[in-house]
């Protein structure tokens, strides 16, 4: 067998043949995805054939999967044969199985009409560092993808200059340093549109400066790269427990998401709250133990394959215990015992609002672990269960001023956290730094975070540890009447 990869396409009556035949260890190159892409067509009928392929990787799949909801999105007819077995688990562990299914008798799929007009906006207005750039929209808060590019956009009121910092999937090092322009800032937003960026490797992060001062409340550190707050996907924590080998810490950097998943009508279950019956959990612990006969345990798909289980107990609604993202290796306590460094394995320390948790997921060396939660509160709906989140914000992984600078730290510390009149952390929380929810930024961002998980994951709820805090103002003070509190009501 060849160890280049190829391809062949055949014309056979009605359908197009696209055959893989060689190593996919790389992925797809570029001249082999063109030429993909041009058989991919409104109406089309496609197959593709996996029979001479070997040498499969999370990148190779990643590109295949892509390609093959891009051909679905569009209207074309895409069914796959001669699937490898790793390929097809991965495919199913992700919730893309329903891509390749044949079609029922007389079923028919939506075929887009009328193009898209071409705009003026879909292209850069001038080159910073190499890369084509325009002026960014201030909102949705984030990355989020928009014709030909991806806009990103910050807050900081503090800051002096915000720069884009970009890298490739898997590299250490940035490809692009993009200092957004004093003209694209917005009131305290910062915000930019970058284009033609390979949106399934690209990962971000934001360098931020201002002034080093702690007794007023500013610790900014323009020398640290910070994850935005509203990353909805992040990288650099895929294996649960990998310690970095330099004994520090992991470098968290955010990824670009393409909310394209079919939800098939899915709908809030709307249960009432008097019956329900519900079993808290902890992804990773509910399954972990082969015990729990499943193929891939302690992961969001290893819980899947239990909802029978949960059925038979009578289980109506499950407490998912934090799913955002955290760094269980923060810690540096050992086991005093063996020595062996010990994790957070609670997840109460949050890192990002509104990424779910990567290594718990089967296909998180695919990045694929919001497909792969999708497909869990899916099947956990389709079977009359509903689904709520145990969410912390009432503090961050920073802790208190001894703590990394990860994210809010860095951004504008005076904005996001409760701060006393010389500038140290009020802690409320008992984790070293209490969030600021009463400020009218802050509330806003939770008010987006919790809406994203409303509206891209269908969640039912949420149990807020530590709620009160919700309900303090800015110098950590119960109020009669929280803005917070009073607005999710």
């Amino acid at each position: 067998m060849s160890r280049r990869l190829d391809l062949q396409i055949e014309q056979i009556g009605p359908q197009t043949f696209v055959r893989l035949g060689g190593r996919l260890a790389a992925g797809l190159p570029e001249r082999l995805l063109h030429q993909v892409r041009e058989v991919l067509k409104p109406g089309g009928d496609v197959v593709l054939d996996f029979r001479a392929t070997q040498g499969l990787t999370s990148r190779a799949l990643r590109s295949l999967l892509v390609l093959a909801r891009y051909g679905r999105a569009i209207g074309c007819r895409l069914n796959a044969e001669n699937v490898p077995p790793d390929l097809l688990q991965m495919v199913e562990a992700a919730g893309f199985l329903q891509l390749f299914r044949k079609l029922n008798e007389g079923e028919s799929i939506p075929v887009l009409g009328n193009q898209p007009e071409w705009r003026i906006d879909t292209y850069p207005a001038r080159i910073i560092s190499g890369l084509g750039v325009r002026r960014g929209d201030a909102l949705p808060f984030g990355a989020t993808l928009v014709p030909n590019g991806i806009n990103f956009s910050v807050f900081s009121r503090h800051a002096e200059e915000v720069t884009l910092v970009l890298y490739q999937h898997g590299e250490e090092d940035h490809i692009a340093e993009i200092p957004i322009p004093e003209e694209y800032r917005v009131g305290d937003v910062w915000a930019i549109t970058v284009y033609e960026l390979p949106v399934d490797s690209i990962e971000y992060a934001f360098r931020v400066k201002g002034p080093w001062a702690p007794e007023i409340g500013h610790r900014f550190r323009a020398d640290v790269p910070l994850i935005d707050p509203m990353a909805q996907s992040i990288s650099g924590a895929e294996q649960w427990g990998r310690h970095p080998e330099n004994g520090g810490r992991r470098t968290l950097r955010g990824r670009i998401v393409a909310h394209d998943f079919d939800w098939n009508g899915d709908r809030p279950l709307e249960l009432p709250v008097e019956d329900l019956v519900i079993y808290e959990l902890h992804v990773r612990g509910f399954t972990r133990s082969p015990t729990s006969e499943v193929r891939f345990p302690g992961t969001y798909t290893g819980l899947r394959e239990k909802i029978p289980y949960l059925k038979e107990l009578g289980v109506n609604c499950v407490e998912l215990m934090p799913v955002f993202e955290f760094d269980e290796c923060e810690t540096e306590y050992a086991n005093p015992e063996t020595g062996e460094r010990l994790v957070n394995y609670w997840g109460y320390s949050t890192v990002a609002f509104c990424s779910p948790k990567a290594s718990y997921a089967a296909t998180s060396e695919l990045g694929m672990q919001v497909d792969e939660l999708k497909t869990l509160i899916l099947e956990l709906h389709r079977h009359g269960i509903e689904v709520v989140l145990d969410v912390v914000l009432n503090h961050t992984a920073e802790l208190g001023d001894k703590g990394p600078v990860l994210s809010f730290r860095g951004l504008d510390n005076r904005v996001y956290y409760m701060l006393d009149p010389q500038g140290d952390y009020l802690n409320f929380s008992g984790c070293g730094n209490t969030v600021n929810c009463n400020h009218p930024v802050v509330r806003e961002f939770v008010r987006n975070c919790l809406r994203h998980w409303v509206t891209e994951y269908h969640v039912d709820g949420f149990r807020f540890d530590l709620a009160s805090i919700l309900g303090r103002d800015s110098s950590g003070n119960p109020l009669p009447n929280p803005p917070l509190l009073e607005s999710l009501a």
